[in-house]
């Protein structure tokens, strides 16, 4: 069995997300739900690094791929929630804002938001496609 230094090497070398620039990762990240993210940052020590610290990443991850979380939008803007604070928020929000769970209360308005907003971008794309160019 190798040592820990020797099987972390071979990792690395076996690393493909270590040949890439960190935008493609970024770019890739936002087209992945919340739970591929954090598999894809324990599979990968490149997009571990990458990820885990950086919260440019995590900030234009939350905005671009929840247009339809204003409250949180609003908050960044006028300074009240920090960079830092958006991996977090984007990991509670994409675990707890889904249309499949039971919530009651004020998240039963964001569920709600979110659905209709995902189903607008549906009808949008497809709108998008019949317009005469």
């Amino acid at each position: 069995m190798p040592t820990l230094p020797v099987a972390a090497m071979l990792q690395e070398e076996q690393d493909i997300f270590g040949r890439l620039p960190y935008d493609i990762i970024h770019e890739i990240c936002q087209h992945l739900p919340a739970a591929s993210i954090t598999s894809l940052t324990q599979a990968s020590r490149t997009v571990h690094l990458v990820t885990h610290h950086a919260e440019v990443f995590w900030v234009i991850l939350l905005k671009n791929t929840m247009p339809w979380f204003f409250e949180i939008h609003q908050l960044m803007d006028s300074g009240d929630v920090q960079g830092n604070q958006c991996k977090g928020i984007f990991l509670w929000a994409e675990k707890t804002i889904q249309p499949e769970t039971d919530a009651k209360g004020p998240l039963l308005n964001l569920i709600n938001r979110r659905r209709i907003w995902e189903a607008c971008k549906t009808l949008a794309g497809r709108y998008d496609d019949n317009l005469p160019t």
